[in-house]
């Protein structure tokens, strides 16, 4: 799995490509596309497994299709 298949925006995955990422972690993996619904998320993973992307992502994501930068 990579983070296009969440379809997040280009811009955004242009920035996350930029940053060297290429794969989500778990915690990405479970809870970017029931952010991405508009699901309420709840996670639990350890100091530096991605939970600030796992949450900003989706934020990030929703800001770039409403036109607001």
């Amino acid at each position: 799995m990579d983070f296009a298949s969440f379809g997040l925006s280009a811009p955004l995955l242009r920035a996350i490509e930029g940053q060297g990422l290429s794969a989500p972690t778990p915690i990405q993996t479970r809870a970017i596309p029931e952010a991405l619904k508009g699901r309420d998320v709840l996670g639990l993973a350890r100091t530096g497994s991605g939970k600030t992307a796992a949450f900003g992502l989706p934020m990030l994501d929703a800001l770039l299709r409403e036109g607001r930068r």
